[in-house]
């Protein structure tokens, strides 16, 4: 970014490690304008005794923290940026593959769940999510496409294990999270973060392969269906320039087809 002479304003590269200690539950988000050496020799500076560090990733900044800097809760670059997670409940950060503390309040049971897309507009594409006499609606951005993500969190919910989706929608993260599975159940929670805390739009208790067939049938129907080939490339990519490559991403859907879920939910079992 230039500033009002013209000129690059110079950038900085910093990085930002997660940092676990042992017998804590959570990790604490340290930034620094190093590498994990120099992370390693500011936190033993500063009485902190790391049991595993990991990486998260690296941005420029014009104006870089001196030292070592503890992220407290979410920012900018926090959140759908790179999948951790600010739990407020402990005071410090979920890695991915870990659930958040399980919210307050009790699902409600349910036997289905109804999942619907409709046809996008100028880079929206809204969603609905029914179940019981709960509604949440969002409308998904293209500019953060959430839905080869969604098949993943999919593959990874029939796969026994209990992840979360975070759905930037320019300005407010959706998210969807998978607590307390009992038996053949699990709960399935989605919040947003409009507010100072998470907000519960929906919390249910449900068969874990209907909540999985739910929303992959209604995906992938609505994926290969024509009226969202029609609307493809001028309201989900919102691109008006010619492409004259017919195969072109631009030009048709992507697949959302997840081999193991088809293989799983084709079983009758």
């Amino acid at each position: 970014m230039a500033d009002q002479r013209g000129f690059e304003l110079p950038r900085s590269a910093v990085r930002y490690f997660a940092v676990r200690e042992t017998e804590l539950v959570g990790w604490r988000m340290m930034l620094l304008g190093g590498g994990e050496q120099e992370l390693r020799q500011a936190l033993a500076e500063a009485a902190i005794a790391p049991a595993e560090i990991r990486e998260v990733m690296t941005v420029l900044m014009r104006d870089p923290p001196s030292g070592l800097q503890e992220l407290l809760g979410p920012d900018i670059w926090s959140g759908a940026g790179h999948d951790w997670v600010f739990d407020a409940s402990i005071g410090r950060w979920r890695a991915p593959d870990e659930p958040l503390a399980p919210l307050p309040g009790k699902p409600k049971s349910v036997d289905g769940l109804s999942f619907d897309l409709e046809v996008p507009h100028i880079g929206w594409l809204p969603v609905t999510i029914a179940a019981g006499a709960q509604t949440v609606s969002f409308s998904a951005s293209t500019v953060f496409d959430p839905f080869p993500s969604l098949t993943s969190w999919l593959d990874a919910v029939a796969a026994g294990r209990a992840p979360r989706l975070l759905i930037d929608t320019e300005g407010v993260v959706v998210s969807f999270h998978i607590f307390e599975p009992q038996g053949a159940t699990v709960r399935f929670v989605v919040t947003n973060d409009a507010e100072a805390d998470d907000t519960i739009d929906l919390d249910i208790r449900i068969e874990r392969t209907t909540l999985v067939r739910a929303i992959y049938t209604r995906l992938v129907a609505f994926w290969e269906s024509p009226e969202l080939a029609a609307a493809w490339r001028s309201e989900w990519r919102y691109d008006d320039e010619p492409d004259e490559d017919p195969t072109s991403a631009t030009n048709r859907p992507y697949s959302v087809r997840s081999e193991r879920l088809d293989r799983l939910l084709a079983d009758p079992r």
